[in-house]
């Protein structure tokens, strides 16, 4: 099989290799241009767009997979060449960036969300958020960094914090202030064919913030615990009127992919409420859980062709992972106002066990015929050291095994009490009744 890979912020290594590894013709265009060294020496690469297509169109069967949002223009294009394409279309696109719109389109099937007020300007959001006495959320439609999502204790808060982002940013960024609700997120998302949701649902428990206890700055993730569901249609999917968005998925003719519903689980009427949605891979959550899958390849081609996936999934166990990370992450912003010098560029990873079979996951990385593994993305995004277990919590032990006896990275970062705080987040979610298998 082949697949013709398209990456925005390079972030999918581990999937590249594996499928490389599997035995799968692979070429990666990476778009970005601050990761664009992420691979080299580990995968084949294209530095130009237009012969990565036609390396693609050379066969009919071609996977073309996108492996981060925000380019459904191009996938779409394919599309209507008649390309085989998972994980992109415009549809994705809008469903992530454009909140508001998101959010009215799962309210209009019965899901459940905190009240959301949308603004054009950061100016307008201020004079809302004068003028109500509730806690508020403030997520921007545009992205600014990893820390910019903000969550306000009271009014006066959230005056101050949009007050910093108007001067830092500008004032004509789209927004929204969303009620803050007591409860918990759980994610929830099951794989698109173009036709159907198929396969097992697949549950995300994460924490965001850089530093333990949940200091710091919010990040992609720090660290997570994931399931694929042994119930076909577990409660959660329920409350979420899941079979209700096939059709929606039909009628803006969705490309194949994964759809990822993100909720709070409110503690005080113990209902789901729609906070965003994800229609792509999860950093962390698929690099995570695609240990889980027997045959990436061949789940991916079948996917794309309507072919059955349901056994190629480990519904038993539990996936597990602890981000891993350089300075200057996760303010991957400065990094364009730096030289590479004074970047993590070319730190040595020493004592990693693959890139994704084992414990090591590879995020920003290339080979180096001199050094060997080497830090190549500036923004400091290094991997996940991860591991599988029959239970939610011991995984984690190994992880950390892992990074205290084996894996040797100068001034490595990640947080340390994973364990605890999924072990809290378990016991909530049972308490709220939610199942967790």
């Amino acid at each position: 099989m082949r697949f013709a890979i398209y990456s925005g912020s390079a972030l999918g290594l581990s999937w590249w290799k594996r499928l490389l590894d599997e035995g799968n013709d692979v070429l990666v265009y990476i778009e970005d241009p601050s990761p664009k060294r992420v691979g080299d020496g580990i995968v084949p690469k294209s530095q130009n767009f237009a012969n990565w297509v036609l390396w693609g169109k050379r066969d009919p069967k071609t996977i073309f997979l996108f492996d981060l949002s925000g380019h459904g223009d191009k996938a779409d294009a394919l599309r209507k060449q008649g390309c085989l394409v998972v994980g992109g279309c415009k549809f994705f696109d809008k469903l992530e960036k454009e909140r508001s719109w998101s959010q009215d389109l799962h309210e209009s099937i019965g899901i459940l969300h905190p009240e959301t007020k949308s603004f054009s300007t950061i100016s307008a959001a201020m004079d809302y958020a004068k003028s109500s006495p509730k806690p508020h959320v403030f997520k921007s439609n545009k992205y600014l960094d990893s820390t910019a999502t903000y969550m306000s204790s009271d009014p006066e808060d959230m005056t101050r914090y949009l007050e910093y982002i108007k001067h830092r940013y500008g004032d004509n960024i789209p927004n929204i202030l969303q009620e803050k609700l007591d409860g918990f997120a759980l994610s929830t998302a099951r794989w698109w064919n173009g036709r159907s949701f198929v396969g097992p649902f697949e549950s995300t428990v994460e924490h965001k913030k850089f530093l333990d206890n949940d200091k710091g700055g919010a990040t992609g993730c720090s660290f997570n615990c994931i399931w694929f569901y042994q119930d076909e249609t577990p409660k959660i999917a329920q409350k979420l009127h899941w079979d209700l968005l096939g059709d929606i998925f039909r009628k803006y003719e969705s490309a194949p992919g994964l759809y990822d519903i993100n909720a709070l689980l409110n503690e005080d009427d113990g209902e789901p409420y729609f906070l965003e949605s994800t229609p792509r891979l999860g950093y962390d959550s698929e690099t995570t859980s695609q240990k889980g899958i027997s045959d990436l390849g061949k789940f991916i081609y079948n996917l794309a062709m309507g072919l059955p996936v349901e056994d190629l999934f480990n519904r038993d166990s539990y996936f597990c992972s602890v981000k891993l990370s350089l300075s200057p992450y996760p303010f991957e912003q400065h990094t364009k106002y730096m030289p590479p010098e004074k970047t993590c560029v070319d730190v040595p990873i020493w004592g990693y066990d693959g890139l994704w079979a084992k414990h090591f996951i590879g995020y920003g990385l290339r080979y180096d015929q001199k050094l060997g593994l080497v830090q190549a993305d500036p923004s400091g995004w290094l991997g996940l050291s991860s591991a599988i277990g029959d239970d939610p919590l011991t995984p984690f032990d190994d992880c950390y095994e892992f990074i205290d006896k084996k894996l040797k990275v100068p001034n490595l970062q990640y947080r340390t009490d994973a364990k605890d705080r999924i072990e809290e987040d378990i016991d909530t979610i049972e308490k709220m009744r939610f199942d967790i298998k």
